[in-house]
């Protein structure tokens, strides 16, 4: 019985020995699991974030708008997957802890979970970094898109301002000078664009953009562009008005023009000629002498005016002194015509008056030599008186 029992407690000793060992294997193979299970959740982690970084290296900078904004919205799918990430990151952390304290490969745990931390600060760093430079990207290709838009209507409107045709009548000028007209008000129209341009890229240029120096460029060149186009317009408006004055002054000239030869043409009528109503024609060039005193002032208006476009430095100065010469040269000659008109009528008239006069004188002689070829002496006192 002695044996019995001796074998007994021996077979119970060994049971609880196998138990014991059998214990702390299952344990040592749970260890073995999460600590294989960790790497293996390391090495996915490590390599979606080492995949994640490679394609943050492989970005191309946004072309326009457009690319921008697609760039922007993959951009964000990125930190969805990051968050994802993240929360496997707090897990990975959670069970490195919990190995970390029993399992021999303690310190490789503790190193790879500050790997990944590393590598997980190094890529949330990185993401944002690229965000902000997709932001500044789609910011520019904004800007860059409303200043092509400006320069594009600039360049498609400067012709206006730069066109040196001026025009052959009073018409086409003022046709030209709406056509101006119509430009300064589409130009005031722009202004807000172009206020708002320049503002937003002051605020570029002040946040210290990656582009602000061409921005700051483009502001300065689009500035100078829009003074020169003033400069231009003001040109060719005053130039213009100036066509404007210059084709009324023509009107003018030309219709005093006519009126002087319709005048002179009447003064070159060799109606003195006819002795009849001498002295009624005499009366109606009294009349036409003081109708062409009367539009005397005509002519120094014309000539005031001239006078005035050429002392401003018109354009056309010498066509308006040939204008003038011309109008003073034809008004002088009817001047003179009309004066040697009026010579010829009194001669006329004179004459006329001397051939009645002798007219008259020839007709009492004749009265005279019948009377004093009369042979009746009377017959008596009384006849003969």
């Amino acid at each position: 019985a002695d044996e019995v029992n001796s074998k007994y407690d021996e077979l119970k000793e060994l049971w609880v020995k196998i138990k014991e060992s059998s214990s702390l294997r299952q344990q040592k193979l749970e260890e073995s699991f999460k600590y294989h299970k960790f790497l293996v959740h390391y090495r996915d982690l490590g390599m979606e974030m080492e995949r994640l970084e490679n394609l943050f290296d492989q970005k191309k900078e946004p072309r326009d708008v457009a690319e921008a904004v697609v760039f922007l919205d993959e951009h964000d799918q990125y930190m969805v997957q990051m968050q994802c990430w993240h929360e496997s990151f707090a897990d990975l952390k959670e069970n490195g802890s919990a190995i970390a304290g029993v399992h021999i490969e303690e310190s490789q745990v503790k190193e790879k979970v500050e790997e990944l931390e590393g590598l997980w600060t190094a890529v949330n760093k990185t993401w944002h970094f690229l965000h902000s430079q997709l932001l500044a990207h789609k910011q520019y290709q904004s800007w860059s898109r409303d200043y092509e838009v400006v320069t594009a209507w600039l360049s498609s409107k400067e012709n206006i301002v730069s066109d040196s045709y001026i025009g052959n009548s009073l018409d086409e000028v003022e046709t030209q000078l709406k056509k101006l007209e119509d430009f300064n008000q589409s130009l005031q129209a722009q202004e807000n664009k172009i206020g708002a341009l320049e503002s937003s890229g002051k605020e570029m240029i002040e946040a210290e953009h990656f582009a602000r120096y061409e921005i700051a460029d483009r502001i300065k060149e689009t500035a100078a562009r829009i003074q020169r186009i003033q400069e231009k317009k003001k040109e060719r408006q005053s130039t213009l008005k100036d066509a404007v004055q210059f084709h009324h002054f023509i009107l003018e000239s030309d219709e005093l023009s006519g009126w002087v030869e319709e005048k002179q043409n009447v003064c070159l009528e060799q109606d003195y000629l006819d002795f009849i109503n001498l002295q009624g024609k005499l009366q109606k060039h009294e009349i036409f002498e003081n109708e062409l005193n009367a539009n005397h002032d005509r002519v120094e208006y014309l000539e005031d005016i001239g006078a005035k476009m050429i002392e401003n430095q018109h354009y056309a100065s010498d066509d308006i002194k040939s204008i003038l010469d011309k109008i003073s040269e034809s008004w002088s000659s009817l001047l003179g015509t009309c004066q040697q008109k009026k010579q010829k009528l009194e001669e006329a008239y004179n004459e006329m008056l001397y051939n009645r006069g002798v007219t008259d004188l020839e007709n009492w002689l004749a009265e005279i030599e019948v009377e004093l070829s009369n042979e009746d002496y009377g017959t008596d006192l009384a006849t003969v008186k």
